[in-house]
């Protein structure tokens, strides 16, 4: 069995997203929720620790919905840390990057907020 080079994989990735159509997919109201829920706490906590959230954008045909918020300091306690663990089991994703501004960005993906039609 051959081995596919990186080039090969995006073009398949490209193939396959190519062919989807956003009117293909419907919400999955569950998931939607759970993106509801982590939005939410992302903007509460972006609203209390002067930190901002990006406009939250999504493709149906990704499936899944990513959120990003960027803090001077991500320090959980309290209410805040509680919130952070109920949302922790309803994404696949989180990244925690230190940047070069000194600031740090943290990211959610919350999984199938779309899905195929039947």
């Amino acid at each position: 069995m051959r081995t596919l080079t990186e080039q090969e994989i995006w073009e398949l990735y490209e193939l396959e997203m190519g062919s989807r159509k956003p009117e293909d997919y419907e919400i999955d109201r569950d998931q939607m929720k759970k993106l509801i829920k982590a939005y939410s706490f992302m903007t509460d906590f972006a609203a209390k620790n002067d930190g901002r959230v990006d406009e939250l954008k999504y493709e149906p045909t990704h499936e899944s919905c990513g959120i990003t918020g960027y803090f001077a300091l991500f320090f959980l306690y309290g209410d805040d840390l509680q919130a952070f663990n109920e949302i922790m089991g309803d994404i696949v994703s989180i990244s925690i990057d230190a940047l070069l501004d000194g600031t740090v960005c943290v990211s959610f993906t919350i999984p199938n907020v779309f899905r195929r039609k039947q």
